[in-house]
């Protein structure tokens, strides 16, 4: 038996890729099996959502020749969730059905954000406090490091002194890039110099300015119309915080007193150890679910997501989120404003993410907005390294398209870089790739996100590298520039945040190209890894709106 079907073509299926529940979905196969009674031949339609999955089979509703018809009814997708179909076992494909009621506030759509590790941005003026058992870079220059013991545990936390009043002073630096949003790395108190082993969720860490800084920089970014979005690490605290208390400094935490309040929030075994964050002993995972670990990070009206969101963020980015409850998640999702973003951490396709056995349903129940887009992320940078073909960049990029939710795809979050992983330059061989790869960030459908440093070619492999200070006395002005350039670009026509995409076969695996319309504009982009120039392009049909040294051209349609 061979079977066709492409569900990217209405021909054989309608309407294209993700669908709202209560949908009328038309599925159609040409099957070539003489011994077959295709009217007997079943379609299987799987349903997955969390930990359940369900399966029915439906029979054809048409038959011409060998093109076989199937029709999915709309109480057939009445369930949010994950869908599967295939005949037979082949020709297995996904079907995401989301909730009818779900969207993404339409300023995010115009975002370009930039992400800030505050201890390694700037240093400003203002009153700081610096930590005991730590130390602090003799320079700016310094390269970062650990200090760590015989077991290669850190034993003293490194600081440049960055702080939330030097983030203030360089607003000017962020708007002139293009940026509108500043994520900033998360700021509540804690041991460490990246504080996702949080102490005190309800303080700014003093390192960083503390409250008056904070309040401080969101009234001046505020005045330049920049939203601040705060990194939320709710998986886990830190060992050394008022929550858990391993080393007796509050008096009223979970490790030493099991009539703690917070005693519930800790999932502690009988031996006396505990369950921690990848078996990193200095973070002990909180149970998320636990009511009043809730009610203080979410429900209450005096709770973390409602205080900050009162004081006028824009929006959270929640760490690991694949390892929050969806529970969790859909109560944090109501807790925030409907003008408020929640980004996820999330490393693959959101769409059909499995983690801990469950189907996630971020996208298809009302938990997160968009996710950081690191399938973006690796795989332009693959095939610019020459790992992968245009080809099978465009197959990767095709099936985000056709799994993820439009209103979703649009808002995924592109990034140069982030805390996590090397910086681009490192990745790259030349400033060129750069520009190659951040033009595509700038003209695909999401929103792009600046890495702190990246514009400047700042180098850095992984942690501690990564986290190098700003270079302030050593930009790289053309780059910034170029980063620049390419912001007020993607600013200058919404063809670029809402135009459709559609991906261009050159015929060459070294070529990469797409093109975004909207109404009668047509922008088109390709990308050349053998930089050979656009003389095979009719100039009488684009002109140039920018060059990446011969890697890449944005093409307008005349």
């Amino acid at each position: 038996m061979t079977i066709k079907h492409n569900s990217r073509d209405k021909k054989y299926k309608d309407p294209y890729g993700a669908v709202p529940c209560m949908t009328r979905v038309r599925l159609s196969f040409d099957i070539n099996d003489s011994d077959c009674d295709l009217w007997s031949l079943p379609l299987y339609l799987r349903w997955e959502s969390g930990y359940s999955k369900d399966e029915i089979s439906l029979m054809p509703m048409e038959v011409a020749g060998n093109f076989v018809t199937y029709y999915l009814a709309e109480d057939y997708l009445s369930r949010p969730g994950t869908y599967y179909y295939y005949i037979n076992g082949f020709c297995e494909k996904q079907l995401t059905v989301y909730r009818q009621d779900l969207d993404i506030p339409e300023w995010f759509y115009d975002a370009i954000i930039y992400q800030i590790f505050p201890d390694r941005f700037f240093r400003g003026n203002g009153s700081v406090f610096f930590k005991k058992d730590s130390f602090i870079y003799a320079t700016w220059e310094d390269m970062p490091m650990y200090i760590r013991n015989e077991d290669n545990e850190i034993v003293r936390w490194d600081f440049y002194g960055g702080n939330l009043w030097g983030v203030a002073q360089k607003l000017e630096y962020i708007k002139a890039l293009g940026a509108n949003v500043i994520y900033l790395n998360p700021i509540f108190k804690a041991v460490s110099n990246h504080r996702y082993d949080t102490c005190d969720y309800t303080k700014v860490d003093e390192v960083l300015g503390g409250e008056e800084a904070f309040s401080y920089l969101l009234s001046q970014a505020q005045n330049e119309k920049i939203g601040i979005m705060l990194d939320g690490v709710f998986s886990h605290t830190g060992s050394d915080s008022i929550y858990f208390d391993m080393y007796n400094k509050y008096g009223n935490g979970a490790y030493h007193n099991e009539d703690s309040p917070y005693r519930s929030w800790y999932r502690f075994k009988e031996d006396g150890t505990y369950e921690c964050w990848w078996d990193i002993a200095a973070v002990p995972n909180v149970n998320e679910l636990e009511p009043s670990y809730l009610d203080f990070i979410v429900r209450n009206d005096n709770s973390v997501i409602k205080t900050r969101g009162r004081q006028g963020i824009c929006g959270w980015r929640l760490d690991v989120a694949d390892e929050l409850p969806s529970e969790f998640l859909r109560e944090l999702r109501a807790a925030v404003s409907d003008n408020q973003i929640v980004l996820g951490e999330v490393w693959e396709d959101a769409s059909n993410k499995v983690s801990y056995g469950a189907r996630r349903t971020y996208f298809t129940e009302k938990e997160l907005h968009t996710v950081t887009n690191y399938v973006f992320h690796d795989n332009l940078l693959s095939f610019l390294k020459g790992e992968k073909s245009g080809g099978n960049l465009t197959e990767v990029f095709e099936l985000l398209k056709e799994n993820v939710p439009k209103h979703n795809f649009y808002a995924l979050v592109n990034m140069t870089g982030t805390h996590d992983i090397k910086r681009l330059a490192t990745e790259c061989n030349c400033k060129s790739m750069v520009k190659a790869f951040t033009m595509v960030m700038f003209t695909f459908p999401g929103i792009p996100l600046i890495y702190y440093g990246d514009e400047t070619l700042l180098e850095g492999s992984t942690d501690p590298d990564n986290r190098r200070p700003m270079p302030w006395n050593n930009l790289d002005e053309s780059s910034v520039k170029w980063f620049s350039d390419m912001a007020c670009l993607r600013r200058s026509d919404s063809v670029y945040t809402k135009g459709e995409i559609s991906f261009v076969d050159m015929k060459d695996d070294d070529i990469f190209a797409y093109k975004r319309t909207l109404d009668e504009k047509e922008i088109m982009v390709i990308i050349d890894r053998k930089h050979r120039g656009i003389e095979y392009f009719d100039k009488k049909v684009y002109s140039v709106l920018a060059d990446a040294d011969g890697w890449g051209y944005v093409l307008e349609r005349i």
